[in-house]
């Protein structure tokens, strides 16, 4: 039995493209969706998502369907904004996502502050220099704010081809798809990333804060086992915090604290919770599934505050 830390659904997650157990079958999210959405989730950003009071500011760049729905609090977060170089590619937006150029530096540098920035595997798409789109979107970044990304990854180190007379089938030998002008080699990233982002930058690490059994749960296995041994693949997270202004220790924006000790399952717990209050009474499918992931984390976590179950923020550090 998997749970779906974006949708709460229960269920068996679903072959993709040759990776077993990948795909929540519910909202279609992938690892390195769910890796993100759990970085947010423990960093203190989701506090009151699946409500109508979560209104976080929010530039999602290649929006995936699964984390849209969320974090657009299914359209109603006016907060949200998603972009995409192409955005008539994204039916189930219905409009809403507006076209941006990451390779525009004057269009990045007119966005929006935000608390959230977040991209999946999409720095590899730029024909540009990567460093430049990371400065651009972590200076548009509110107080306190936080950017975090994933990228494709290979064994070695770093290759790059940004001409565009490459042949598509030398960019898939060397970059694995077609269209891509970049991949990150498991030897150099994590120095590669950490000096794009001026030293201030950071790895989340899913040991840090879950148990082999829970993220086994969650879907996220092989990158938690990636974690654990300190590397990085596809769905590891990179992240930027932006300085909240004024004292040490500072508040986030709209007075959330970062947690202190790890909460996942509290957090996942009121999240299901607030579903099923919505779903009322009824009887529907997604009403069971929410339920029955409810029931399972209640057997996963016999006491929240478990030293079996989670490592605090300060065990983490050491």
């Amino acid at each position: 039995m998997n749970i779906c830390p974006i949708c709460s659904a229960a269920s068996e997650f679903k072959e993709f493209r040759g990776r077993p157990a990948e795909q929540c079958p519910n909202c279609s999210s992938l690892e390195r969706t769910r890796t993100v959405y759990l970085c947010l989730m423990m960093k203190g950003r989701l506090q009151q998502i699946g409500t109508a009071s979560f209104d976080r500011s929010i530039h999602h760049f290649a929006p995936e369907r699964s984390l849209y729905n969320e974090l657009s609090a299914h359209g109603k977060n006016g907060q949200y904004r998603c972009y995409d170089f192409s955005p008539e590619i994204y039916k189930f937006a219905n409009g809403r996502i507006k076209r941006h150029d990451l390779c525009d530096r004057d269009a990045n540098r007119d966005l929006a502050m935000a608390d959230i920035i977040l991209h999946n595997h999409v720095l590899e798409h730029l024909p540009t220099d990567f460093r430049h789109v990371l400065d651009d979107l972590n200076s548009r970044l509110a107080p306190g704010g936080i950017h975090v990304f994933t990228l494709p990854t290979k064994g070695g180190k770093y290759d790059e081809d940004l001409s565009p007379n490459l042949a598509p089938e030398e960019r898939k030998r060397r970059f694995a798809q077609e269209d891509h002008v970049r991949i990150f080699g498991r030897e150099d990233a994590l120095e590669m990333i950490g000096e794009a982002l001026g030293g201030n930058g950071s790895v989340f690490r899913l040991n840090h804060y879950l148990t082999p059994a829970m993220a086994s749960v969650f879907g996220v296995r092989n990158s938690y086992d990636i974690d654990a041994r300190g590397g990085v693949g596809g769905s590891t997270v990179f992240y930027y915090e932006k300085a909240a202004v004024g004292v040490e220790g500072a508040t986030f924006p709209h007075g959330q604290s970062a947690m202190t000790k790890a909460g996942l399952a509290e957090l996942l717990i009121e999240l299901i919770d607030a579903r099923l209050a919505e779903t009322g009474g009824t009887g529907t499918s997604k009403r069971s599934s929410s339920e029955v992931a409810r029931q399972t984390i209640d057997l996963l976590v016999d006491r929240i505050g478990s030293p079996d179950f989670y490592r605090n923020l300060e065990e983490a550090a050491e």
